[in-house]
């Protein structure tokens, strides 16, 4: 019926509108390090050739804090809501933190843009966290997970990869000496690529 049919519209509006895509700006003076930690759903990396962090997200439901709530921090998580997509970023000593601040970050799928020679360690060794995709780096990369996938593609190292069950797929553009590389998973399968010649 009509009456049906204008509420589907209606819902359907509503649900776009706060699936909208949504980006955070990060201006880096003297970062040196990019520390990802506690976060579940999946995330991409990936370097671009510019001084600045870029955080972007097509499926982040927007949340307004109650008028009674202003002042109040929620015991969901410490960290301060500063970005507007749910998640907390800070700065210390050239190390840039990112954490997840608000219940509705779980769900989200984040797209982090940053320098490319940018040292990133990410932490995603908790029970419900998803996979991780890493693309275009020239530094150093550490990632942990337990369940989840590892997927990184035209980086350089050194890395320090390791999953319990998740697979990993690593493809080297070229390979850093520089410090050893490490690439293992428990259970789950590794596919490794390098270029042809690497020296041994």
């Amino acid at each position: 019926t009509l009456g049906k049919i204008s509420l589907v519209i209606i819902v359907s509006t509503l649900f776009t509108i706060g699936l909208s895509a949504q980006e955070f700006n990060f201006p880096l003076k003297n970062a040196k390090k990019l520390v990802i930690e506690k976060m579940q759903g999946d995330i991409i990396i990936e370097g671009h050739n510019s001084s600045e962090l870029i955080i972007k997200t097509d499926d982040h439901h927007s949340y307004e804090k109650p008028k009674k709530a202003e002042g109040l921090r929620s015991l969901y998580n410490t960290k301060e809501e500063n970005t507007g997509i749910g998640l907390s970023i800070s700065e210390v000593d050239g190390i840039i933190e990112i954490e997840p601040a608000t219940r509705s970050s779980e769900d989200t799928e984040y797209t982090i843009l940053i320098p490319k020679n940018l040292f990133v360690k990410i932490d995603y060794s908790g029970p419900f966290a998803e996979d991780v995709i890493v693309k275009n780096l020239t530094g150093e990369v550490e990632i942990s997970t337990l369940n989840g996938d590892i997927d990184l593609f035209n980086i350089t190292g050194p890395t320090a990869i390791s999953s319990i069950n998740g697979d990993i797929k690593c493809i080297f553009s070229e390979v850093s000496q520089q410090a050893p590389i490490s690439i293992s998973s428990v259970n789950g399968e590794l596919d490794i690529t390098i270029p042809s010649n690497t020296k041994a």
